[in-house]
């Protein structure tokens, strides 16, 4: 995709999508293949998480809500963030697992809204989807508004 972009029009687009056009347009083969191999070793990972859990909850994101002036977050918990997908990387890994996954409100921290992230085991959507369900009944948060 970032290919057919032509390059004369590479100047509308933010610098983060222009480094990551030329990060993957620099990647070759054994780039790829090796990172098709990590992928399928971490599915493969977590995965085998589903012998004991049925679902795995985690923060949607490392960060509550930022300024929306500010791209993204440059540090999360003191540590700094290679590039502008660090600060949700948390989003990125389960999405390489190829595992169902949706994000529902988790409440507010300082009148920011956070998510819960829940992660269902591959093939498990349904499931997934009225876990999702019942947790929103029990915990009506998208109906709140908070005091701005």
């Amino acid at each position: 995709v970032a290919a057919d972009i032509p390059a004369d029009r590479h100047h509308e687009l933010k610098d983060t999508i222009r480094e990551n056009m030329a990060y993957g347009l620099a990647l070759n083969v054994d780039d790829i293949m090796e990172m098709e191999r990590l992928r399928v070793r971490l599915r493969e990972s977590v995965v085998e998480l589903f012998d004991r859990v049925d679902v795995l909850a985690l923060p949607t994101t490392q960060v509550l809500p930022f300024p929306a002036d500010q791209e993204f977050p440059t540090e999360v918990a003191g540590q700094a963030m290679p590039d502008y997908l660090g600060w949700m990387m948390s989003c990125c890994v389960i999405t390489a697992t190829e595992c169902p996954v949706i994000s529902i409100p988790a409440g507010f921290h300082d009148g920011l809204p956070a998510g819960l992230q829940l992660v269902g085991r591959p093939g498990a959507d349904r499931e997934l989807l009225e876990m999702a369900a019942a947790m929103e009944a029990a915990r009506p948060y998208h109906h709140l508004t908070p005091e701005l």
